[in-house]
């Protein structure tokens, strides 16, 4: 099994997956994101890494972590990035693999298992199939394909494509390569992504490893959300292009809702979820609006910080 090769490559005293949790002390539902972490069976080669802002609040201490390999709580400072505190759960973590798991987020019973035997050869990435943990609200199903949408109860395993942000599992050595700028490319996924293909690695998505991902379900807190979503995304993807290009996609931002709704269309088709289409439409045409918005800010916010700058990283523009 891959995970006891995991086990030989950590020195076969170590952990072989460490779980990163980027959580708020305040957040209920870490007690049921630990739970499933709890029921995998390779729960006792499990490493918990807890990174949380320091405001006074306390990681409960009823979370029954003792069948773990361990656990560490790392307290970082309120105004720490998101990004920063992420690359810190890397570089405090002891396996070979690294799984980011929301503090909404819940790993199904043998997630563990199928994640350490899908890292395999020159895997840098390996996702998981997304499910939805709060299924009753449709504000919460437009959402999930929002965000989600292509890794949506995704039934095959799938080579070289993209991975979703936030919940996604790395090779941890391969990420200690890119040293402090680790944490800009953490800002958003998709940039690191798009690198690590550059550089020879590949992604993998292996269904069997299915997360519950607890959805936004009311109108303000989406349309926030997917609005700064969209401002993140805009300003990972764009940071060394050039003012000109920059320009050029906010300008074309307003296409964004006409080019992904399609796409969305068919992850609902495809997940046999067709019936929830007509009442997520109000949802999900609140959130594309938004997202549009949001990216448009972050290229032109980019654009006017390079501006500012006489545009002097103009030579190291990416795609």
């Amino acid at each position: 099994m891959q995970w006891l090769e995991n086990r030989q490559m950590a020195g076969n005293s170590g952990p072989v997956l460490s779980a990163v949790i980027v959580t708020s002390a305040k957040n209920g539902n870490l007690r049921r994101t630990i739970a499933g972490l709890r029921n995998q069976e390779m729960r006792s080669l499990l490493e918990i890494i807890l990174v949380t802002a320091s405001t006074g609040r306390q990681i409960p201490r009823d979370l029954d972590t003792d069948c773990f390999f361990g656990v560490k709580v790392i307290e970082l400072d309120p105004l720490t990035c998101r990004g920063e505190a992420r690359l810190c759960g890397i570089r405090n973590a002891s396996a070979p693999v690294v799984a980011f798991v929301e503090d909404h987020a819940y790993p199904d019973d043998g997630w563990g298992e199928a994640l350490l035997g899908a890292h395999t050869g020159l895997r840098a990435a390996v996702g998981y199939q997304i499910c939805n943990a709060n299924p009753a609200s449709a504000v919460s199903w437009a959402n999930l394909f929002l965000f989600y949408g292509p890794w949506v109860e995704h039934a095959a395993p799938a080579a070289d494509i993209l991975l979703p942000s936030e919940n996604i599992s790395y090779r941890r050595d391969i990420l200690l390569q890119y040293g402090d700028s680790l944490a800009s490319f953490f800002e958003n996924d998709y940039v690191l992504h798009m690198d690590l293909r550059r550089r020879g690695f590949s992604l993998y998505l292996e269904p069997a490893a299915r997360l519950f991902h607890w959805n936004i379900d009311t109108y303000p807190a989406a349309v926030f959300y997917s609005y700064m979503n969209g401002v993140i995304f805009a300003a990972a993807r764009s940071s060394r292009w050039r003012v000109a290009r920059r320009l050029l996609y906010a300008g074309g931002s307003f296409l964004i809702p006409f080019i992904r709704a399609p796409r969305i269309v068919g992850d609902f088709l495809r997940t046999g979820r067709g019936k929830l289409l007509p009442g997520c439409v109000p949802a999900l045409l609140a959130g594309l609006l938004a997202g549009a918005c949001g990216e448009m800010t972050g290229y032109l916010l980019g654009a006017a910080k390079k501006e500012l700058l006489g545009d002097a990283t103009a030579g190291e523009e990416t795609s």
